[in-house]
């Protein structure tokens, strides 16, 4: 197989409860995994401000492999926030990554331009492909071509969530909207048509990878922080290369038990250029686009949705409400806050690169009115800068 032959039942979201008999992964600093508790499923995330109904739809034109047969899915979101799942997704050193066949689907809900589930543009695809970081279109080779390859091809069963992450990452408001449509993915695995997950495959650019390094004075623990939330109970391995992972996982297989494996690489590279790596279902998520949580009209969900107890109160992501509950209970072991009537400004470090502070005559200014206002109706203004807070310092600030 070369360049020159060819150019061109759901998964609940309770899951956590039903893992609470597994051992916790060995490591997460900043708190005790030991007095950790599970995240509770949504029933019991509710309290009497909140109640569920199920959200409206408007007609869909959303499929999966389990209604559609295709090759490559494309979901595209109101945002038109990408994900990717194909079904093969092969490697080789020399051709890169190529999927097999080529009919693409498109599906969407609530969006715009509704497409047909038939047609997907190239327009689309790319647009997802480059999202997704891949290094260029996934190409697709035909099936009598690859079969003619097929004595070199290494199969990984089961279903992969591969994400990327390149050296823009470093930056924490990059890597947030990969990091977090990854977390989607975990918790709506269902609505892609994945009966469950198998292996989270997080290849990051080198200098991303640093940012994990555990005791560095030099960077802040919140690329490991929000990494080891998202993917829990799973435990992140860090290995160099997609050739060392094969070599740990040498079953290749999907697993028998809910928890996934999860593991960060920073090469793509595989030990043989004769090598030809195949996963069966891969899973790629985009990142989302000045935001952290889908809505929930943006997907199916065999889940009510969680709204305030007043008609004009707005949806709240169920996204958002797992992912605090995650956060109370691993960092906090579920002890509720205490609301406090307090402005907090966000501040900035005026530094050479960052621009988007206030000149010291604009933050007096800003300050004068929010203290004004403050007293006026009872509430502490604090000014706080995060440069240099460790993760749990700033959850704290906003907790």
């Amino acid at each position: 197989l070369s360049s020159e032959e060819n150019p061109g039942q759901p998964q609940s979201q309770s899951q956590p409860q039903q893992q609470q008999q597994q051992q916790p992964p060995q490591e997460i600093p900043s708190y005790e995994r030991s007095q950790a508790s599970e995240p509770k499923p949504e029933a019991e995330v509710l309290n009497p401000s909140f109640t569920t109904r199920t959200s409206t739809m408007l007609p869909s034109v959303w499929k999966t492999r389990k209604e559609t047969k295709g090759d490559a899915f494309v979901y595209d979101h109101l945002k038109y926030d990408r994900f990717l799942v194909y079904e093969p997704l092969c490697l080789s050193n020399s051709f890169g990554w190529f999927g097999v066949n080529g009919k693409i689907v498109c599906s969407a809900v609530n969006i715009t331009e509704p497409k047909s589930e038939e047609v997907c543009t190239d327009k689309n695809y790319v647009f997802g492909c480059k999202e997704a970081q891949f290094s260029s279109a996934v190409n697709f080779v035909p099936p009598e071509i690859f079969q003619q390859a097929i004595n070199r091809v290494r199969w990984v069963k089961g279903t992969t969530v591969l994400q990327n992450f390149d050296g823009q990452n470093i930056n924490i408001a990059h890597f947030l909207g990969r990091i977090f449509a990854l977390n989607h993915l975990l918790l709506s695995s269902s609505s892609y048509g994945l009966d469950s997950i198998d292996r989270v495959v997080l290849n990051m650019h080198p200098d991303v990878v640093e940012r994990f390094r555990v005791g560095s004075e030099k960077f802040s623990d919140y690329h490991q922080m929000i990494t080891d939330l998202i993917l829990y109970p799973s435990s992140p391995k860090f290995m160099s290369s997609l050739a060392e992972m094969l070599e740990y996982d040498v079953s290749l297989s999907s697993k028998s038990s809910n928890q996934f494996d999860a593991t960060v690489i920073s090469s793509l590279q595989l030990a043989s250029d004769e090598e030809i790596l195949c996963f069966e279902t891969v899973a790629v998520p985009t990142f989302l686009k000045g935001r952290f949580f889908f809505g929930d009209n943006e997907y199916p969900s065999v889940f009510s949705s969680i709204y305030g107890l007043r008609e004009a109160d707005p949806l709240i992501p169920r996204d958002s409400i797992l992912f605090r509950s995650k956060v109370n209970s691993l960092i906090y072991n579920r002890q509720v806050p205490v609301m406090k009537k307090k402005i907090v400004l966000l501040d900035r470090q005026v530094g050479q690169y960052n621009k988007r502070n206030f000149d010291s005559n604009s933050r007096a200014m800003l300050l004068s009115i929010l203290e004004n206002v403050g007293a006026q109706y009872g509430f502490q203004v604090e000014a706080v800068l995060f440069e240099g807070l460790t993760f749990q310092q700033q959850v704290e600030i906003m907790r």
